[in-house]
């Protein structure tokens, strides 16, 4: 939106006086900087922002390494951003100065990013291969490992710890590695999970003690995670929930793990406790009309959601 001072008998319009800047098209995917106190979203039309939110106001990132198409994962780490869009490429970005600086071309159309951000690993989870990179400061721009993987891979996460990966596919298994020498290796193990459809959202609780999975199916189901430390992890399930009326599109804990905010393609934000059976809260028509996109918690009260009506919203858990 581009505003202009108006002479009184508006003959003409002078340079503008201000201009704020948004997005237009769907949100896809958004990331929060908690050293910077800013929220970063992405747009189907390829648009990157970042957002002051005590302001309400955004700013483009620019550059020519910039996504030509829907961008479906952001991570950010330090001063570091990275991305991967529909043009199967990851960009790395600069968040002090909103600018592109390099890009690489993946070897399968990427589905996500995500983060470790204790360690700062972050794994791009394409259909057919998962590359590591290490969002330091100092690191390249190269990959630490790639590795091919079978069947199509429709979303992931990585626990904070860097030590495990977990990986959703197109037919409803979730498969794990365990991840080696600073992300130089990922060794796949014998455990598995089974949902009744394709895996939409899967996120480790901050101490991994816990993994929630969603699938396009309408099931959440909450699995207890052992034996991580010894190389062995096990996986057993202790809650199911179906509450949304439809896919269940996106997942989030707080950062002391005690609740989680589930969104959907019927519009709702929905908050859990591991230690409960039902749902605790409900906010239906969250985004009206619109699916929800991504969720963060900014802190334990502070839930952040953006959704296909272009929008950033912000809720206060009480």
């Amino acid at each position: 939106m581009t505003c202009f001072d108006v002479a009184d008998d508006a003959s003409k319009l002078e340079v503008p006086s201000n201009v704020f800047f948004g997005h237009s098209r769907p949100i896809q995917r958004s990331c929060y900087s908690t050293s910077a106190e800013q929220l970063i979203t992405t747009s189907y039309d390829g648009l990157m922002v970042r957002w002051n939110l005590s302001t309400g106001l955004a700013e483009p990132f620019e550059g020519k390494e910039g996504h030509t198409s829907a961008i479906n994962g952001v991570v950010t780490c330090g001063d570091r951003v990275a991305s991967v869009g529909v043009d199967d490429r990851i960009v790395f970005s600069l968040l002090s100065k909103k600018t592109y600086e390099q890009s690489m071309k993946l070897a399968s159309q990427p589905r996500g990013l995500c983060i470790a951000s204790s360690k700062s690993l972050i794994v791009a989870i394409c259909m057919k291969h998962l590359y590591v990179f290490s969002l330091a400061s100092d690191a390249p721009t190269t990959p630490l490992t790639m590795l091919e993987i079978p069947l199509e891979a429709s979303t992931g996460c990585i626990s904070q710890d860097g030590e495990m990966l977990a990986i959703g596919k197109t037919d409803g298994n979730v498969e794990f590695y365990l991840l080696a020498d600073g992300g130089k290796s990922l060794v796949s193990v014998s455990e598995s999970v089974k949902m009744e459809a394709e895996c939409t959202t899967l996120a480790f609780s901050p101490d991994t003690s816990y993994l929630i999975v969603g699938d396009s199916n309408r099931y959440l189901r909450l699995f207890e995670v052992e034996g991580v430390s010894d190389g062995k992890p096990k996986f057993s399930r202790t809650r199911e929930w179906r509450d949304h009326a439809a896919r269940v599109t996106c997942t989030a804990w707080t950062p002391d793990g005690k609740h989680l905010a589930t969104g959907g393609l019927d519009c709702a934000i929905m908050i859990f406790s591991p230690t409960t059976t039902s749902k605790i809260y409900e906010v239906r028509n969250a985004h009206p009309a619109n699916m929800i996109t991504s969720l963060i918690w900014k802190s334990n009260t502070e839930l952040i959601s953006t959704g296909q009506d272009a929008c950033v919203r912000t809720w206060k858990l009480n």
